[in-house]
């Protein structure tokens, strides 16, 4: 599964002159961070601290470097939890969440940076209902990209019932994307878990998605031991009959 559909979103920002005073270390870290967001799996990104720590340092701010440094920070955490280092995963979160507010002073129109921010808040046990706003803004830059609605849907499913009206279409509309782009494990384990008390309204978005994702959909929730009404679906029971 591609978490990464276009390298190309990375934002340009003030970047561009910033790649003439530091090449080498901002390559090396967007290269470390696609691979991430590609779901590639890999050791030594502790090697990468020094680079992280002198991309955070610099006067000058450079939005492609940041955001690869958040990226690959998130990462670190994430492997720091599971060894289960509760200190070294905390240090990480701290130092993830200043790079994220720094970034986003960076380039404030990046949907994925806001994100963050109310990801790493919340993993700091900061109130849901303190950070929405974090979230809202995500989805105004970033309402329909693929590669963060993976990351960014169960999180805000979790929250609906906390959100304004346009929030909650947002977040059902990108449950919709996650179906019609054929990211049906993720739509799966969604409507199961965070999104299962309103899914009859996740269900009727799905009306306008392609029709041989939505079948595979219900055959995947089947499987789950789950039948469900999916719009337009018609699928045979184990005697052979229709449901």
């Amino acid at each position: 599964m591609k978490l990464l559909v276009t390298c190309g979103c990375l934002l340009a920002g003030s970047w561009g002159s910033s790649f003439v005073l530091y090449p080498d270390q901002e390559t090396r870290l967007n290269s470390f961070a696609t691979r991430i967001l590609a779901s590639d799996r890999f050791g030594g990104l502790d090697a990468l601290v020094p680079d992280l720590d002198a991309a955070e340092a610099h006067r000058l701010c450079n939005a492609l470097e940041l955001r690869s440094d958040v990226v690959i920070r998130t990462r670190l955490h994430e492997e720091a939890i599971g060894p289960a280092d509760p200190k070294l995963a905390d240090r990480h979160l701290k130092a993830l969440r200043a790079v994220v507010d720094r970034a986003i002073a960076c380039a404030p129109t990046e949907g994925f940076l806001w994100f963050m921010r109310y990801w790493v808040r919340i993993n700091q046990g900061e109130e849901a209902g303190h950070e929405l706003e974090n979230l809202a803004m995500s989805y105004r830059q970033a309402p329909v990209e693929g590669w963060i609605a993976v990351r960014r849907n169960a999180y805000a499913l979790a929250v609906y019932e906390l959100l304004a009206e346009d929030q909650r279409h947002a977040v059902s509309t990108e449950f919709a994307a996650l179906v019609n782009s054929g990211l049906l494990a993720v739509a799966v384990r969604n409507l199961l878990g965070p999104g299962w008390p309103i899914r009859d309204r996740l269900l009727r978005e799905l009306e306008g998605t392609d029709p041989a994702m939505r079948y595979h959909f219900a055959r995947m929730m089947r499987a789950e031991g789950v039948d469900l009404a999916v719009p337009g679906v018609t699928l045979r029971d184990p005697l052979g009959w229709r449901r």
